[in-house]
């Protein structure tokens, strides 16, 4: 799913790898927990997250459509809240 939005929100679905040592393939990724994150991103899907950890916070890029807006969010202990155990 490329910027899957529900209900006007963007989702984010936590994954991880079952071994780190492996690849980055469907085979050696798990769902971690059983919702899917929704951000409020005003109609828009993310485009592309990146976690600063510097900033201790999740930076993120959302288009809406064709049109492609930058937009940085803070959501350090906030995501941090939303996200599964790791």
């Amino acid at each position: 799913m490329r910027s899957p939005i529900v209900d006007g929100e963007a989702l984010i679905v936590p994954i991880r790898l079952v071994d780190p040592k492996g690849g980055f393939s469907e085979g050696n990724l798990e769902v971690v927990g059983s919702k899917a994150i929704r951000l409020p991103l005003g109609g828009a899907g993310i485009r592309s997250i990146e976690y600063d950890d510097q900033a201790k916070a999740f930076l993120i890029i959302k288009g809406l459509g064709r049109t492609l807006k930058s937009w940085i969010s803070g959501f350090g202990s906030g995501m941090a809240k939303a996200l599964p155990p790791a």
